[in-house]
């Protein structure tokens, strides 16, 4: 009977961990939402905190990002890039989070063998100069009615891609941020590896 008590305590001592591993994972996906819930309801003056900063400083730190967040997922990353000049006038916290949110959507449903290209260039549209920041993966790209949708609040689009912690915001939060400072977020699938292709399009001085 003492063993039967040992071995009975042994597993409820086990069941106990994994609910409390599972609670705080609960709450950290909940902070997470609300962290993105208020990105996206407040309304503070975006005029504020602008700097004008040159296009290459700029990829730079788009680079490092990719580079750092790829690692840590242990997932290959390809980076081309063109000779970048000019500059660009923007509030560099909240480009950095739609990159972030822009890597971390690539990363997730991209062949983790494969990885993801990422591509700088400067490109032309309407007569208006910009930096384009490109991020390509080898998944099964958008569906027709993520393609439509994917940049709108709370779209989760086929729910068999998306767990609990995925809430629609991450391209949501992107588009609103890039369009406040003039920009634009381009969705497509790719032609060369039918993967989703993401664009951030920063308009330049």
């Amino acid at each position: 009977y003492k063993r039967q008590e040992l071995i009975a305590e042994e597993s409820l001592s086990q069941d106990i961990e994994s609910y409390n591993v599972s609670i705080l994972k609960n709450v950290g996906e909940i902070e997470t939402y609300l962290d993105s819930m208020r990105s996206i309801l407040k309304h503070e003056d975006r005029s504020e905190n602008r700097e004008q900063v040159e296009c290459s400083q700029l990829v730079g730190e788009l680079k490092a990002q990719v580079q750092q967040i790829a690692a840590v997922n242990h997932i290959p990353v390809i980076i081309q890039e063109q000779k970048l000049e000019g500059e660009i006038f923007l509030i560099r916290k909240q480009i950095m989070r739609a990159w972030n949110n822009m890597v971390d959507n690539a990363l997730e449903y991209t062949d983790k063998n494969q990885g993801i290209r990422v591509i700088f260039r400067e490109c032309e549209k309407q007569n208006t100069q910009y930096l384009v920041a490109k991020i390509v993966d080898y998944g099964k790209g958008f569906s027709n009615a993520e393609l439509k949708y994917a940049t709108q609040e709370f779209y989760c689009g086929d729910m068999s891609r998306h767990d609990r912690k995925h809430q629609g915001l991450g391209l949501a939060i992107a588009k609103r941020f890039i369009e406040e400072q003039g920009g634009f977020l381009e969705i497509r699938n790719s032609d060369e590896t039918q993967g989703a292709e993401v664009s951030l399009w920063m308009r330049k001085i």
